[in-house]
């Protein structure tokens, strides 16, 4: 994987930070001169990345992001250490960027994920206290996925024994308190709404109308008030129960397939792309296409790119079979950077992969969620076929 991520580091569109309106010092021990920190950031909701930031390291421990923030956003800030992003089971540490905002993030190389952050909208006292808990979760993760790593190439019964206490470890019942208080019960905090944002992906249109309605006529009025209201009417379009708008979309292969096309089918639209739970999921999912297709199964699949052209296929022997196996697949594949198909980021909402949308033959939306969710659903469904 060394050459992909070199190669993507290198080839990805970037900013050098050294003005803006937004200011991030990054007091990280562990930080060497000629290690590069990379700075995401994504859109709120929809998670497109709007630009990236990289700053050369050039004293130890320390670098200082000064950029622009139109809206709004998430960041990721990551550690390129010889073309190599360093890591634990988090990829980087993730916040909240505000325009003409000035934040301190205090960590190291080893626990990036569970930095204190200061400045701005973290200077108030409840959202301190969330983070603090929060980072002490964060860091019983992160302790129990060095074990893991220890023994990955030697004890598989150590490796069994701490990825059981990884899965098993769940938030405690104070951090759930604490966050659910910012979330649901502060309306009058951006940080609590932009954390409420975070995990929208949990929320059904009934609840996100009510708590927009709760919210301060100040978070109302707000850039990310105005995110959920838009988030609102596409929710209302795909949740379980809703008939969605007919569109249409373009294969790989250049062929139309409109909503519309599917009527009397059970049509899937399955997101997916370079990550485990895809491995997982598409070898449980192509033998349900080969039994249930002939009686009325059908399955888009969207996905961003063609994964041969990328520097993935051909890095890595385990990465190119998935590709080639996942580029094998006898439904359509629909690549959501066709511009033709800017419905699907712009109407249908899919929060990760894979995802699926189940749909009925009468045109209404039976399930959606990641596909070990949503799995029993479709089953269940497929032998009601005729």
């Amino acid at each position: 994987m060394n050459k992909a991520i070199t190669a993507a580091l290198t080839a990805i569109c970037c900013f050098t930070a050294t003005a803006g309106n937004f200011k991030l010092t990054c007091n990280i021990d562990g930080l060497v001169p000629g290690d590069t920190v990379v700075c995401d950031h994504y859109q709120l909701i929809k998670f497109h990345t709007l630009h990236t930031d990289t700053v050369p390291v050039t004293e130890a421990s320390k670098a200082v992001i000064a950029t622009d923030v139109d809206n709004p956003c998430e960041m990721i800030v990551r550690i390129y250490r010889n073309g190599e992003m360093l890591h634990n089971c988090h990829s980087g540490e993730q916040l909240f960027a505000m325009p003409g905002e000035t934040l301190t993030l205090s960590s190291s190389t080893g626990l990036l994920g569970s930095a204190e952050i200061s400045g701005g909208i973290y200077d108030n006292p409840a959202v301190q206290e969330y983070l603090k808990e929060e980072n002490a979760y964060a860091k019983s993760k992160i302790s129990i996925y060095k074990q893991i790593e220890r023994y990955c190439d030697a004890d598989a019964d150590s490796v069994k024994k701490y990825s059981d206490l990884y899965n098993a470890n769940r938030p405690g019942e104070r951090l759930m308190n604490l966050r659910k208080k910012l979330c649901m019960e502060t309306n009058d905090n951006i940080f609590g709404a932009l954390l409420y944002i975070s995990h929208i992906f949990q929320v059904t249109a009934s609840e996100l109308e009510k708590r927009i309605a709760e919210y301060s006529p100040e978070i109302q009025s707000s850039y990310p008030g105005k995110v959920m209201k838009d988030h609102l009417a596409v929710l209302r379009n795909t949740e379980t129960g809703a008939t969605p708008r007919n569109f249409t979309l373009i294969d790989k292969d250049g062929n139309s397939h409109s909503l519309t096309d599917y009527r009397g089918h059970c049509l899937m639209l399955l997101n997916w792309g370079m990550c485990p739970g895809t491995f997982w999921a598409n070898p449980r999912i192509v033998p349900l296409y080969e039994k249930y297709h002939c009686k009325g199964f059908d399955i888009l699949g969207l996905t961003d790119t063609d994964w041969k052209k990328t520097e993935y296929y051909g890095s890595d022997e385990y990465l190119t079979e998935q590709i080639d196996s996942l580029a094998a697949h006898k439904w359509p594949t629909v690549y959501k950077e066709n511009p033709a198909n800017a419905y699907i980021d712009d109407e249908l909402y899919l929060p990760g992969v894979p995802f699926a949308i189940l749909i009925s033959p009468e045109g209404k939306v039976i399930a959606r969620g990641f596909y070990n969710e949503i799995e029993d659903t479709l089953k269940a469904t497929l032998e009601q076929l005729p």
